[in-house]
């Protein structure tokens, strides 16, 4: 009963000022309700604390967690009882991003440090003037998604200690027939806006970054591929945002970088957007991708393989397998050095660079 009050239809803009309840069954739906909880509201929200096998859809081999029927105390979501046993998967938090300022401690230090090397009278590198040492205010509003798996299949009528007992026996007994039915559930907890706390929601002077809107964010790489420039861009977003996106409907202000960039914005996106063209124009000309992408693969592939050399030579017991490596590696360095260089070393600095490679014995 309670899950499905939460799961009907209701228009968010009028629980602003509510702690509301939501619950989903994908994290794609999960992520649609936070950004057009952050779009309605004005707000930004940041990564808190996450549990590292959030979002994940793989299930357990087994009973590696315990297992509940609800969670009413304890929690920062309440989820109620429904018959179904349930084990709690993962945990993600959102934070206002004027919240608090988990470097803090760090930046004190920092400071001090500096200080005491300028009381001694030591060089200081020279700094960038910083106008307010952060924008976090200590805001306390906060998003909690709570990820549960609920076994469907085994369902109990009351909450009798006797019942749990056979129903988490029937779970233990018949584990891999109830995984298969099993489900995962999001539960998201949206705070309300007398959370926000040392602002005002919606004060323009708090210096919000907002990124841009992905529809915002199509159509000015849409207009740059047609070789729009950039007022052209500019002036037809605008016409698109009005127009299209909120056509009959109230528009946002003028200051929501979301809905209207600003011109590094465009620059930085257009930008983009040229250069991946571009690389896509050579792959489908030549058959390869740029130089400098084909060389940057390259790099990435050889400091893989060496990756993966040394952890052998590291682990190998077989002296004669060490030996052979060694020997090809001195073969390839010397190649290297000596052959395949277009602008070759100094006689004197690839001796040098030889004699050091040479300290060190792969054999040990």
């Amino acid at each position: 009963m309670f899950a499905s009050k939460m799961l009907e239809e209701f228009e968010l803009s009028k629980h602003v000022n509510e702690n509301v309840i939501k619950l989903f069954t994908n994290l794609r739906d999960v992520d649609n309700l936070v950004r057009e909880f952050e779009d309605i509201t004005d707000t930004k929200y940041v990564v808190c604390t996450k549990v590292k096998n959030f979002g994940s859809n793989v299930k357990p081999d087994g009973l590696t967690k315990n297992i509940f029927w609800e969670s009413q105390k304890g929690g920062s979501i309440p989820i109620p009882f429904n018959g179904n046993p349930l084990m709690f998967y993962g945990r993600k938090v959102l934070e206002c991003h004027l919240g608090s300022d988990k470097n803090k401690s760090l930046k004190n230090k920092l400071q001090s440090r500096k200080e005491k090397l300028k009381a001694r009278g030591e060089y200081l590198k020279r700094s960038r003037t910083v106008r307010q040492e952060s924008k976090k205010m200590g805001c306390k509003a906060k998003i909690h998604i709570q990820q549960i798996l609920r076994f469907s299949s085994i369902i109990i009528v009351g909450k009798d200690r006797k019942s749990k007992e056979e129903g988490i026996k029937n779970l233990e007994d018949n584990f891999n027939e109830h995984i298969g039915c099993a489900e995962m559930e999001f539960y998201v907890k949206l705070p309300s806006l007398s959370d926000h706390s040392c602002f005002e929601v919606g004060e323009e002077e708090i210096g919000k970054r907002e990124n841009i809107d992905d529809r915002v964010k199509l159509k000015i790489m849409e207009l740059t591929c047609e070789g729009s420039t950039i007022n052209a861009v500019k002036k037809s977003v605008e016409d698109f945002v009005l127009n299209v996106l909120f056509y009959n409907k109230t528009p946002p202000s003028r200051n929501r970088r979301r809905y209207f960039p600003k011109r590094s914005d465009y620059f930085n996106l257009m930008r983009k957007t040229r250069k991946q063209q571009t690389e896509q124009n050579i792959i489908i000309e030549t058959g390869e991708p740029p130089f400098d992408v084909a060389l940057e693969q390259s790099r990435a592939r050889c400091v893989s393989k060496l990756t993966t050399l040394q952890q052998f030579v590291v682990i190998s017991q077989d002296l004669d397998t060490v030996r052979a490596v060694n020997d090809k590696l001195d073969a390839i360095l010397s190649s290297l050095l000596c052959e395949n260089f277009q602008n070759p070393l100094q006689p004197s600095r690839v001796s040098t660079s030889v004699s050091k490679l040479h300290q060190y014995d792969l054999t040990t």
